[in-house]
C-alpha cells in the first residue's frame, strides 16, 4: 500500500510560513482562506481578507492557477447546479445598493447592485436565474420589506436585476425558490415562491412586468403553524404546478397556477398522504406523474395521483424518512427509502403499487444503522454508524460492506467511480471504488488533508487551508498514483503582494 512520504516532506516545508520579510505586509497579515467552490473545471478559494478568488485547474495533468478581485465580502453564496457560476452577496448595504459578484471559472467578476439589502440566495434548477431575498435568522442592514425578493438574470448579457414585492406576506419567509421557465405567447415567464408559515407567496415575472398573489396553505380559522417542509415544481404547458408537504399537515398539497389569464389564476388540491409526511418525489410513470411521500408517523409509503386526487398507501416494516428516486436497468421508475440511524431500507417498484401493493415493495437489511445514502444512478453507497461503508447495487439487490476507511471525512463521484476520505488511526486513508465491478483500492496518505473534490476528468485532489496559505496535492488520472501526483503549496500568497 503506497504512502505519500515525499508529499509529505513538501507539506512540512510549506507549513513553515515566512515572518515579516523585508517588511512586507502581505507576509504578516492573517489569510482567511474558505473552502473550496467547483466553479466549472476550477477549484476557487475565497481569501475574505484580501477580496481576492484564486483559482486552481488542470492544464494538462499540471495544475494551473489565477486570481482575481472580487469587490465584496460575501454574506452569502450560491452555486449554479450546473456548477459554472458562483454568485457572493455583499455583507454591506450602502448608498442605497448591495453588491453581488457573480464569478466563472475564468475572468473578473460581473458586478450587479441590488436595491435592498437581501441576506439569502436561491439558483433556479437550470441555472438560468436566481432569486435574492429576506432569509431568516440574518441581521438586517435597516428597515426592509419582508416579501420583497429580486430576480437575477443569469442568462442575459449584460445579466439583469429585477425587484418585486408580494403584497400580504405578513411574515418572514422561510425560503425562496425559482420554477423553470414558461413559454408564453408574450415571451418568457418565471415563477419565483416564498415559503412562509401557512401561506405561499407567489411573483410571476414577465415579459410586461410583475404579478404576485398570495396561496393560504391553512383555512380560514384553522390553526396556523403549517410550515413548508419540501416543494416540488413541474411546468405542464402554461401551468406551474407545485407540490408540496408540511409540518402541521397530513397532506400532499398541490398548487396549480395559471400563467395564460390576465390575473394569475390558482387552485389548491389536498390529497390524504399520511401522517407527518417527511419527503416527497415526483415521479414519471407509464400512467403519468405520480406523487411518491414517506412519513415520520406511520411506517408507510403512499404513491399519489395528483389529478384524482386519490392514492394507494402501502405499509412498510419499518419507518422511512427519506427517498432516493431512480430509475433501474429495466428503463422503469424505483426507488430506495431509508430513515437515519436505522439498519432497514426500502427498494421500492413503483409502477407496480397499485397493482401489487405490498409485493411492490422489498426489504433490504444493512449491517449497521445507516446515516447518508449517496446515488449514482442505481448504485447506493451507504455511510452507516461506525464508521463503516456499504455499496448497494439495486439492480442484482446486492449489499458488499466496505470496512476500513474509519471516520469518513469526505465523498465524492468521479467518471463512475466513488472516491472516499476516512479518517484513521495513524492518519488519512483515500479509496477508490470502482462502481462497474465494486472493487476497491485505497492507500494511506501522510499529509494533512481537509477535503476531497474533483479534479479535471477523471481526477480528485486533496486539500487543507492548513496555515491559511492553501496546499493541494492533485491525482489528474483517476489513479492511486503517487507518480502522477501533482502538488502545490502556498497558492494563497502568490500576487499577494498586488493584492495590499
Amino acid at each position: 500500500m503506497p504512502h505519500f512520504s515525499r508529499a509529505l516532506v513538501l507539506l512540512i516545508a510549506a507549513a513553515v510560513v515566512p515572518g515579516c520579510i523585508d517588511g512586507n505586509p502581505a507576509f504578516s497579515t492573517s489569510l482567511h482562506l474558505t473552502a473550496p467552490v467547483e466553479i466549472g473545471d476550477s477549484l476557487a478559494f475565497l481569501d475574505t481578507t484580501r477580496h481576492r478568488l484564486t483559482r486552481l485547474r488542470d492544464s494538462a495533468g499540471e495544475i494551473a492557477q489565477d486570481a482575481t478581485t472580487v469587490t465584496v465580502k460575501p454574506l452569502t453564496q450560491a452555486r449554479t447546479p450546473d456548477g459554472k457560476l458562483l454568485l457572493l452577496l455583499d455583507t454591506a448595504f450602502e448608498k442605497g445598493h448591495q453588491k453581488l459578484d457573480v464569478l466563472g471559472a475564468t475572468g473578473d467578476p460581473e458586478e450587479l447592485l441590488l436595491n435592498t439589502a437581501f441576506s439569502g440566495l436561491s439558483v433556479a434548477a437550470d441555472s438560468q436565474a436566481a432569486v435574492a431575498y429576506h432569509a431568516p435568522g440574518a441581521a438586517q442592514n435597516g428597515l426592509v420589506i419582508a416579501a420583497e425578493l429580486a430576480l437575477i438574470d443569469l442568462a442575459a448579457n449584460p445579466r439583469t436585476v429585477r425587484t418585486a414585492t408580494i403584497a400580504g406576506i405578513s411574515t418572514q419567509p422561510l425560503a425562496a425558490y425559482l420554477t423553470p421557465p414558461v413559454t408564453l405567447a408574450d415571451g418568457t415567464h418565471r415563477l419565483a415562491w416564498l415559503e412562509t408559515t401557512s401561506a405561499l407567496g407567489i411573483a410571476d415575472f414577465g415579459p410586461k412586468g410583475t404579478r404576485t398573489l398570495v396561496v393560504p396553505l391553512a383555512t380560514a380559522g384553522a390553526a396556523a403553524g403549517i410550515v413548508p417542509l419540501r416543494t416540488l415544481a413541474r411546468v405542464d404547458g402554461t401551468t406551474v404546478n407545485l407540490y408540496l408537504i408540511a409540518t402541521g399537515s397530513n397532506d400532499a398539497v398541490h398548487i396549480a397556477v395559471d400563467l395564460a389569464q390576465a390575473t394569475l389564476s390558482v387552485s389548491l388540491d389536498q390529497i390524504a398522504s399520511g401522517p407527518q409526511p417527511a419527503d416527497i418525489a415526483l415521479v414519471d410513470t407509464a400512467a403519468g406523474l405520480r406523487v411518491l411521500t414517506v412519513h415520520g408517523g406511520a411506517a408507510q409509503v403512499a404513491l399519489l395521483n395528483p389529478t384524482t386526487g386519490t392514492g394507494t398507501a402501502v405499509t412498510l416494516t419499518t419507518i422511512a424518512r427519506h427517498i432516493e428516486p431512480y430509475v433501474g436497468a429495466d428503463g422503469k421508475p424505483h426507488a430506495l427509502l431509508w430513515n437515519d440511524n436505522n439498519t432497514m431500507l426500502h427498494r421500492v417498484d413503483i409502477e407496480d403499487i397499485d397493482k401489487k401493493k405490498g409485493k411492490a415493495v422489498h426489504d433490504v437489511q444493512a449491517s449497521l444503522g445507516i446515516t447518508q445514502v449517496t446515488a449514482l444512478a442505481d448504485q447506493f453507497l451507504l455511510q452507516q454508524t461506525g464508521a463503516q461503508l456499504s455499496a448497494y447495487d439495486a439492480v442484482n439487490d446486492r449489499m458488499t460492506a466496505l470496512t476500513g476507511m474509519g471516520a469518513v471525512k469526505a465523498i465524492r463521484v468521479v467518471s463512475g467511480a466513488m472516491w472516499v476520505l476516512g479518517a484513521v488511526t495513524g492518519g488519512l486513508r483515500l479509496a477508490r471504488i470502482d462502481l462497474a465491478n465494486l472493487t476497491a483500492q485505497s492507500m494511506e496518505l501522510t499529509l494533512p488533508a481537509t477535503g476531497l473534490v474533483p479534479w479535471g476528468t477523471n481526477g480528485v485532489a486533496l486539500w487543507t487551508l492548513g496555515d491559511g496559505t492553501g496546499t493541494l496535492l492533485a491525482l489528474p488520472t483517476g489513479a492511486l498514483d503517487l507518480d502522477a501526483a501533482k502538488l502545490v503549496q502556498g497558492f494563497a500568497l502568490t500576487g499577494a503582494t498586488e493584492a495590499l
